[in-house]
């Protein structure tokens, strides 16, 4: 086969079907093609850069805006300083200068009856801070370790219940003394039943023998057996 050699027309045409069309070959002359791995970077740290910029603008926390639920201590402060600035809106901006105005204008055009003093209605929103389930449950987890630490542990030696229950664990003191006082009385009741032991069976009542060699023996119900 005589080897055709490719002018510079030819070579662009071969390149641009090779582009543009459906031809997935090069014809090529004195020359080698090599395939260039594409260079393709990460718009990560360029896209989160712009959104941090947005966040800053308008005052919001960055895993707010993105609806990142992180479990770590910084995510939960910015959750606790976002809930402030909602509540701050609602109660500065929203309440006067939006419900307590469309209220005002449809007593003034008859559509609400007018109260006895101007603007006599009150504007409650739900409180958006109070712990969910997750969190009761997450609270409850912690204190339950908390008491079976003070109690295996003999902190009490050190630090009286009532202390623990009122410094420490942060209790009122009217909760505090029923929780003393309830589980006295739990301790007490577990005294007093000597058949009520954890972990041990009720002990049965002795055979009562006569002297004739037979065996008066008490049943569950109250009845009596005799063997002769």
């Amino acid at each position: 086969m005589e080897n055709t050699e490719l002018d510079e027309e030819t070579t662009r045409e071969v390149m641009f079907n090779f582009h543009n069309s459906l031809q997935r070959y090069i014809a090529l002359n004195g020359m080698t093609a090599k395939s260039l791995a594409p260079q393709i970077s990460d718009p990560t740290p360029s896209f989160e850069v712009q959104v941090k910029a947005i966040c800053v603008t308008i005052g919001v926390p960055y895993r707010v805006f993105m609806g990142i639920e992180e479990g770590v201590v910084s995510g939960d402060q910015a959750t606790r300083a976002w809930d402030g600035r909602i509540q701050n809106r609602q109660q500065r901006y929203v309440t006067p200068m939006l419900i307590d105005l469309v209220l005002q204008r449809l007593v003034d055009y008859g559509v609400l009856s007018p109260t006895a003093e101007p603007q006599g209605w009150t504007v409650e929103w739900p409180d958006i801070t109070v712990p969910n389930e997750k969190d009761k449950a997450d609270v409850a987890v912690k204190k339950t370790e908390a008491f079976a630490k003070y109690i295996t542990g003999g902190v009490d030696t050190l630090i009286p219940p009532m202390e623990f229950l009122t410094l420490v664990c942060g209790l009122d003191d009217n909760v505090a003394e029923a929780i003393i006082d309830a589980a006295k009385e739990h301790i007490e009741g577990i005294e007093d039943d000597e058949e009520i032991v954890p972990g041990r069976l009720p002990v049965p009542e002795p055979l009562e023998v006569d002297g004739t060699g037979g065996a008066d023996v008490k049943g569950a119900g109250g009845g009596n057996v005799k063997e002769e």
